[in-house]
């Protein structure tokens, strides 16, 4: 199985100086939707999901997917990006100086990624920031991609960023997992003293059915695991934690439709698994990419892979 993205980086210049609050993902993600649902939708729509145009409305495509069919463990469709901001939060930058996010887009069509860089192009445009100041979108690129434990190949031609989830990786007898923004996984609940460690299994358990689960609504490839990928994670219970350090993180978002706040925190930190991690290793840098647990669309669940 290949699971590929087109990893996308945005540069903006500000035209006057610009504070970014402690939720900076919340704000991109928020704005892009308003643009995207400007630029998209009916004065008379009320509900993306049941709009009779949801089929070609670029809004509904990328911040509403229905799933039409599928395999039954599969619900509707996760959104096919993520942002990454989280490392703008609470940053100022004065007027002319750069600063950047990353987008990691999973469906691969041209349409959604041009839908997607004009939102951007008319959100900066109109404002930025608590106080929406103007700036300018200065460059779209390909995040540069390199890895020392696995190569995940990055087709510059079509940009997008391709991984053999069955690749041969380097062989390593442990890695640390870093939670680099706050992750929340199902099946797992931290204690205040890192006395209940994560398993491995239901880590890579979760990588392995987001990345699945993007690459059958995404990418046309079936939803159910091959028989290689059913054996590797079978095997994954081998795999031991050895060590941790969690801490929870919490953070609110507040919704402009529901007018209320939700929390979208977790915990970060770092754990130490120790085993043979090789057939597990392309499936941690892919996971890299796409973020696991809940609230990935904001960048949550953002892991770095270090030996």
């Amino acid at each position: 199985m290949v699971f590929r993205l087109r990893p996308i980086r945005l540069v903006f210049s500000p035209k006057a100086k610009i504070i970014f609050g402690p939720n900076a993902p919340n704000l991109f993600r928020g704005l892009l939707g308003m643009h995207l649902q400007r630029a998209s939708c009916i004065p008379q729509c009320s509900d993306s999901s049941i709009c009779e145009f949801r089929a070609s409305c670029p809004y509904a495509q990328v911040f509403a997917p229905v799933s039409i069919s599928g395999p039954s463990r599969f619900a509707d469709p996760p959104r096919p990006f993520v942002l990454r901001a989280h490392h703008l939060s609470g940053l100022a930058f004065d007027a002319g100086s750069r600063f950047s996010i990353d987008l990691h887009v999973f469906d691969l069509r041209e349409t959604v990624l041009n839908n997607l860089i004009r939102a951007f192009v008319a959100m900066a445009a109109q404002g930025l920031g608590p106080t929406r100041v103007q700036a300018e979108l200065l460059e779209v690129s390909t995040v540069p991609h390199s890895s020392n434990l696995h190569g995940g190949q990055l087709d510059m031609h079509a940009n997008y960023c391709q991984i053999d989830l069955l690749g041969q990786a380097l062989p390593f007898n442990n890695v640390t997992v870093n939670f680099t923004t706050p992750c929340e996984l199902k099946g797992f609940e931290p204690s205040p003293n890192n006395s209940i460690l994560l398993p491995f299994r239901t880590l890579f358990s979760r990588i392995l059915s987001r990345l699945t689960s993007l690459a059958h609504f995404y990418d046309g490839l079936n939803g159910e695991l091959s028989a290689p990928l059913r054996a590797i994670l079978d095997s994954a219970a081998l795999v031991r934690t050895v060590s941790q350090t969690i801490q929870p993180w919490s953070i609110d978002r507040t919704s402009r439709s529901q007018s209320r706040s939700h929390g979208v925190g977790g915990w970060i930190g770092s754990a130490v698994f120790m085993g043979d991690l090789r057939p597990y290793i392309p499936v941690l840098v892919a996971g890299g990419w796409a973020g696991v647990g809940r609230h990935t669309v904001w960048g949550n669940g953002a892991i770095k892979i270090e030996n």
